[in-house]
């Protein structure tokens, strides 16, 4: 899971495949990420 501006994500997807089997943009605001992880885990405070 990655958010940030799409043009950089865009620059960067060669890289974060080479690392991971699966990415996900989930927006571009900078801590999208972790709150939906948050949310979906149960531990939103």
């Amino acid at each position: 899971m990655a958010s940030g501006r799409e043009a950089a994500f865009t620059r960067l997807k060669p890289v974060l495949d080479a690392v991971a089997s699966n990415v996900y943009r989930i927006s571009d605001t900078p801590g999208a990420g972790a709150r939906a992880l948050r949310r979906y885990s149960g531990s939103d405070a």
